[in-house]
C-alpha cells in the first residue's frame, strides 16, 4: 500500500530557530569598475600593509637600524605585534593604565 503522508513540518520550525535564522552571507565584493585608479592602488597597498607580520617588522627594523648606524644615530628597540597587542590590552583596563603610567 502507498504511503499517505509524504511531508510534515512538525518540529522543523523549532529546529530552524534553535541557532537562529541568519541572512545569507554574500560571497562577492562590490564592483570597483569606474573608481579612480589612484584610489584603487592606494586601497590595494593599504590592505597589503595593514597588519605586518613580526618577520616583516624585524626586517624593516633591521633596515632602519642599518640606516641609523650609517649616520651615527642610536638604534630603536624592536616592537613586535604581540607587544603592541599586550599594550593595547593593558590600556583597555583601569589597572593596566595605572601600571603603565607608573
Amino acid at each position: 500500500m502507498a504511503k499517505s503522508k509524504n511531508a510534515s513540518q512538525h518540529h522543523n520550525n523549532r529546529k530552524d530557530h534553535r541557532n537562529g535564522i541568519h541572512k545569507v552571507k554574500r560571497k562577492y565584493t562590490q564592483d570597483m569598475k569606474g573608481v579612480d585608479q589612484k584610489f584603487k592602488l592606494n586601497l590595494k597597498f593599504s590592505r597589503k600593509n595593514k597588519n605586518p607580520s613580526n618577520r616583516q617588522i624585524k626586517k624593516l627594523q633591521a633596515r632602519k637600524d642599518n640606516w641609523n648606524l650609517a649616520r651615527g644615530m642610536p638604534q630603536e628597540p624592536i616592537v613586535l605585534n604581540r607587544q603592541v597587542m599586550e599594550r593595547k590590552a593593558l590600556l583597555a583596563t583601569r589597572q593596566g593604565r595605572a601600571k603603565l603610567l607608573k
